[in-house]
């Protein structure tokens, strides 16, 4: 299970609504430090995903609709304040937020698909796929050690290959990253990640640092 492999890396568990979430690694100061001078790999166990499919049209008028008219096409993702809306591709979507949040989106979907006569698909994916947050200044350069994509502009999405599956990341600013992996290849990709960033002093963190980023309102500096 994620939980036991957390612990052995050295995790204290706490409960963010409902998920066992690593809480921190041993000192959540100094993982607040790696996300503020180098980067953090944070599991967000915390988070469910939800995949939507259907015909490109169809999808995107859905997902248009359902946050406020905004275009929705692939390779782009759209934050809701509540939930990231990502087009994989033109005909498949990943959301993800917290419990509550997904369950509305998976009725919105279903009650829109009725109305308009349209087939979309919906399949919770919180069980087979796991959520990563990659935060800092060093994201560009630990990205290019570790063989992923450095060209994501912010709110661009794009799948890749790494840790031996199909792997998404999108870009939610200009120092923060969600890397969407399969469940089981999930330990892999953040030892990958450590490995190649070990040189960027990028440390594993765990929820807390990242709840006291947030409130300090950090602001994250764009890059040239």
């Amino acid at each position: 299970m994620l939980a036991d492999s957390l612990r052995q890396a050295g995790a204290v568990m706490v409960t963010r609504d409902g998920h066992e979430v690593a809480g921190n690694y041993g000192s959540t100061s100094a993982e607040l430090a790696a996300c503020v001078s180098s980067a953090g790999v944070a599991i967000r166990s915390d988070l469910d995903v939800l995949e939507l499919t259907a015909k490109a049209e169809w999808l995107q008028d859905a997902l248009s609709d359902a946050v406020g008219g905004v275009p929705l096409t692939a390779g782009w993702a759209v934050d809701t304040g509540r939930a990231w809306c990502a087009m994989v591709a033109d005909d498949r979507a990943l959301v993800v937020g917290g419990p509550g949040e997904i369950g509305r989106w998976q009725r919105l979907a279903n009650g829109r698909a009725i109305r308009a006569g349209h087939s979309i698909g919906s399949a919770s994916r919180s069980a087979t796929m796991t959520a990563m947050t990659l935060v800092g200044p060093v994201l560009r350069p630990l990205l290019m050690r570790a063989g992923l994509p450095t060209d994501i502009a912010v709110g661009g999405v794009q799948e890749c290959h790494f840790a031996g599956g199909d792997t998404v990341l999108l870009r939610q600013r200009p120092e923060r990253f969600l890397m969407f992996v399969a469940r089981e290849l999930a330990e892999g990709a953040w030892g990958a990640l450590l490995t190649a960033g070990h040189p960027l002093d990028v440390a594993l963190v765990g929820i807390e640092a990242l709840e006291r980023l947030d409130a300090a309102g950090r602001r994250e500096p764009t890059p040239a």
